[in-house]
């Protein structure tokens, strides 16, 4: 049993030093298999083992001071483990301990809370101006700024964007921006504005990830409980307009029990990097648009009258693991298998052992019971060999 470190009344989490290490490993090896470098604002470093202590006005105006663990640090911002749910929009202090052992406070904005598991919860912070990273770190990679990354990365999936509200500037992020920036993902939106669309939507064809404006307009039907209750079991992601939430504890309070269906709660005005963060956690990578992704050749690609059957397994191995991923949200375990089984046969029966094995090694990690980041990792694999196999087949 690991020993726990003296009880501080500021600190949430409440966890031994054993375990803190282990949740960040756990953050760590997620970024490193869907890390894409070029496409943050501000490059992120480790800031790990040193006392934070943040200042957060909460709902209603209250101060409350908490001892948080620092996980990674930029110029531009900071995340945090706290052992509680942070409203995005919420305005903090933060004091952090510089390289001489001086303190350095910092003033930012929550744009981003996740629950990672039981009471963790990873806090994303904004500072309102760019800080010295050289006070506190030994050494200082270079920032790259959008300007200076050459494309964004591109992402396999279909989004929703319900707005009750409508698309006006008044309630936030017009649904014309927010399709412009997803397609510079290489994503398509859609867009509805009443809970009957959004659930015709569902049952016409399956989408991938569900954004929701909140808080809705007074009178309006919870759309996240509707959405669950049509059978909808994948991403669902709550927009929230932080200068409107900011000014009305009210409003926080309402998006907050809104919001409580949903996978994850995102502060407006959206950013590529936001966007960029949002998609790496819930989607799979298009590697098609990776220029170093290597070609994969079908073993029977030599025989002519294959190559029609084969071309047509290779454009719709895309919606196949998408289907496969929906499945496991979903929780329905036998389709799961069932569909495997058969992507696992046509896999061999057009050439690609590679995928047959990729396919075979998920299924194992399912039957398993393993965790969301082993699966996850799985399908990144997947893809890769998709887009592999698709380069070789231009």
């Amino acid at each position: 049993m690991s020993a726990r470190r003296p009880s501080n009344p500021l600190d949430t989490l409440r966890l031994s030093a054993e375990e803190q290490a282990a949740v960040m490993a756990e953050l760590d090896r997620r970024a490193g298999q869907r890390s894409h470098p070029g496409r943050r604002a501000f490059h992120r470093q480790p800031y790990r083992g040193r006392p934070v202590t943040a200042l957060l006005r909460q709902p209603g105006g209250t101060v409350t001071s908490f001892a948080v663990k620092p996980h990674n640090v930029s110029c531009g911002g900071i995340s945090f483990l706290h052992g509680g749910f942070v409203h995005t929009g919420t305005t903090c202090r933060l004091t952090l301990r510089a390289l001489d052992g001086t303190q350095t406070e910092v003033s930012g904005m929550v744009v981003r809370c996740r629950l990672i598991r039981g009471r963790i919860h990873e806090v994303g912070v904004a500072f309102d101006s760019p800080i010295d990273l050289r006070r506190l770190l030994p050494a200082v990679q270079a920032e790259q700024t959008h300007a200076e990354s050459e494309h964004l990365p591109h992402f396999l999936g279909r989004l929703l964007y319900v707005d009750l509200a409508g698309s006006s500037q008044e309630h936030g992020e017009p649904a014309e921006l927010l399709t412009a920036m997803s397609a510079e993902f290489g994503l398509h939106l859609d867009c509805v504005h009443d809970v009957e669309s959004a659930s015709q939507r569902m049952n016409d064809s399956p989408y991938d990830l569900v954004l929701v404006r909140l808080p809705l307009p007074a009178g309006a039907p919870n759309v996240v409980a509707a959405l669950r209750r049509s059978g909808f079991a994948g991403p669902l992601v709550a927009l929230v307009d932080q200068e409107r939430t900011e000014e009305d504890s009210a409003l926080q309070e309402e998006a907050a029990a809104w919001g409580a269906g949903c996978d994850c709660v995102l502060a407006t005005p959206i950013t590529f990097e936001r966007l960029g963060e949002l998609f790496d956690d819930f989607l799979l990578r298009d590697y098609d648009s990776d220029a170093e992704t290597r070609p994969l050749v079908s073993l029977h690609w030599s025989k002519t009258r294959m190559r029609p059957l084969i071309l047509k397994f290779v454009s719709r191995l895309p919606d196949d693991l998408r289907t496969l991923e929906r499945l496991v949200r979903a929780g329905q375990e036998a389709g799961f298998h069932q569909a495997c089984r058969r992507l696992i046969s046509a896999a061999e029966t057009y050439g690609y052992p590679q995928v047959a094995t990729a396919l075979r090694e998920l299924s194992g990690l399912l039957a398993k019971g393993a965790e969301p980041e082993a699966w996850r990792a799985q399908f990144e694999t997947l893809a890769v060999l998709t887009a592999a196999a698709r380069r070789a087949c231009d």
